[in-house]
């Protein structure tokens, strides 16, 4: 029950925050590192992409977990952070117009159709707009040439041929409104609502929550709905993703029928990018709530992140695993022991867009034991960064995350089309390049055995400065 409740403890972390110590840092966590290995990493092999001629991209992969089935994905670079002022909560309103009638879908034929095919709204069909992307989703049978044909003329109205009823989309205001006052109105909600201007203070994202601004949604009118539409839903602002049991020959002749037909815009378009300012001190939030059952404390650096693409930034991530794996291997002896003065701790991350992330220790203090819960925490970095891990730990780390990789490798043939598909989409949207189970465990085996305790100890200088 204890390891239940921990589990469910974890989860929420990942939510809510009552109590979180920002600490950051102008620079990545790469900085003062060795001479950098610009080796690139190798794609997986069996990823095949492309061009079309209107500039849109697309790549396709064949993977058999599970059998007959295609997944299906339309990436458009466009978020909340390409609204203008008064149109804040319009990438998410453009991304709800999509299931509300294209130029070959009518009102309700969309859905009516997808679910004769035997998909369901949700799992299988399904749309997410953030901060920088928006991303619909598709899974199909594999096994019917014509639902590949009709899925695909699905994402070419949706990257194309949206119509934008003036009907429909008053009536979709309200939907919005609901499903922003069901999630927003909410424990975690509140306390997202306080937490993302925090971490964003001065930067783009601080006021771009991707539901929006219900004033906004309740009035904006058609025209900036489609105003945002066509300035960001271009060809060469898209890319298509399959991955499934197909020939990827299939599905690249599937791609350049429905797709190739959107035309080309003949201005020059630079995508923009937007840059998260990094707190450059200690930066505490306080977020009391009602409703919160228990105190968390969380204690980050924050960065400015690389794409994935050199055995350089391989080797950087390498060593971050390592230490968060001698952190939390700390921190659970502790946790089981009979003084431990929190529930659960744990080394913790997240990538709140892109390309900036948070790294550093959570803890979920004892009822009335908060001031030595949160002592206790720092004291564990403190001696981190003083000594740093013991060759002993290091050790065991290295053999846990070569054992792991050997064992991807050994599954490579179960790993689900769901998960390379989503390797692609970071691949288009972040940059990190997808590596095959083989070309990573070769990785680990050239790079992990280099790695020193030092360089742990670096690392945790860096994560945990001030």
């Amino acid at each position: 029950m204890l390891k239940k409740f921990r589990t469910q403890l974890i989860k929420f972390i990942v939510t809510a925050f009552v109590f979180a110590a920002l600490v950051g840092c102008a620079s990545s966590s790469a900085t003062g590192s060795k001479k950098r290995n610009s080796t690139p990493l190798k794609i997986d092999s069996s990823i095949e992409s492309g061009k079309l001629s209107n500039g849109m991209k697309f790549y396709v992969q064949k993977n058999t977990e599970p059998k007959n089935r295609i997944y299906l994905r339309l990436v458009v670079k466009a978020g909340s952070c390409m609204e203008e002022d008064d149109q804040r909560g319009v990438a998410h309103f453009v991304e709800h117009m999509c299931f509300n009638g294209t130029e070959h879908f009518a009102k309700n034929d969309l859905i009516n159709y997808l679910e004769s095919t035997g998909m369901q709204f949700g799992p299988e069909v399904n749309a997410e707009t953030i901060f920088e992307q928006t991303t619909y989703m598709l899974e199909i049978p594999a096994d019917n040439p014509e639902i590949l044909a009709k899925a695909m003329l699905v994402l070419h109205d949706w990257a194309s041929a949206v119509t934008f009823n003036q009907e429909d989309l008053d009536a979709e205001r309200g939907v919005i409104v609901e499903e922003w006052r069901a999630r927003m109105q909410s424990l975690s909600g509140r306390m997202l609502n306080q937490y993302v201007p925090a971490v964003f203070k001065g930067s783009r994202f601080e006021d771009r929550l991707p539901i929006g601004d219900m004033d906004i949604i309740r009035n904006v009118s058609r025209d900036r709905v489609v105003d945002f539409y066509n300035k960001w839903y271009r060809p060469d602002n898209m890319t298509v993703v399959l991955v499934g049991d197909a020939e990827t020959s299939t599905m690249k002749a599937a791609i350049k029928t429905a797709m190739e037909s959107i035309p080309a815009r003949k201005d020059k378009f630079e995508h923009p990018d937007y840059v998260v300012q990094n707190h450059t001190g200690a930066n505490i939030v306080m977020m009391p709530d009602k409703e919160m059952p228990y105190p968390i404390v969380e204690v980050y650096h924050q960065s400015n992140d690389e794409a994935s693409t050199t055995e350089w930034h391989q080797n950087e991530y390498f060593k971050t695993l390592l230490l968060s794996g001698v952190m939390n291997e700390r921190l659970a002896a502790i946790t089981n022991s009979a003084k431990s003065p929190w529930l659960v701790a744990q080394a913790s991350g997240t990538n709140l867009s892109n390309m900036n992330s948070l790294r550093g220790l959570v803890c979920v203090p004892k009822d009335g034991q908060f001031e030595e819960a949160f002592k206790l925490l720092m004291d564990e970095a403190d001696r981190m960064v003083a000594f740093g891990p013991t060759e002993d730990e290091i050790a065991r780390q290295k053999t846990n995350l070569l054992t792991g990789a050997e064992q991807n490798y050994n599954a490579r043939e179960s790993i689900s089309s769901a998960s390379k598909a989503g390797s692609l989409v970071s691949y288009v949207t972040q940059g990190h390049v997808p590596l095959s189970a083989e070309e990573y465990l070769k990785l680990v085996k050239k790079l992990l055995p280099s790695v020193t305790k030092e360089d742990v100890q670096n690392t945790a200088k860096e994560i945990f400065a001030d």
